[in-house]
């Protein structure tokens, strides 16, 4: 009976410090992630999804269905001014 109560203190503090590593490990790999390489981030200066409705700002403009006409409704197009970095690190 003494030879298997330890045993099983063993195995408990065996699983203990086998629990333990994995969360150091688990910690460590967080801390050490860039952005772009954490797969916990879905997005940075993402605005939050939303319906591909269109809203407007009063029901008559509701009712002629052109989306043009909404002061909530803004075209993409044009020219856009982007960063480019020959590095992930160079990126301000």
């Amino acid at each position: 009976i003494k030879h298997m109560k330890i045993n099983w203190i063993f195995l408990a503090l065996s699983l203990f410090n086998l629990q333990l590593s994995f969360c150091q490990m688990d910690i460590n790999n967080t801390l050490d992630l860039k952005p772009w390489e954490d797969p916990q981030v879905s997005g940075i200066n993402r605005l939050p999804s939303k319906a591909t409705s269109y809203s407007y700002p009063n029901e008559s403009l509701a009712l002629q269905n052109d989306k043009n006409n909404s002061s909530r409704y803004k075209l993409l197009n044009g020219n856009w001014k982007f960063y480019w970095a020959r590095i992930p690190e160079g990126v301000p």
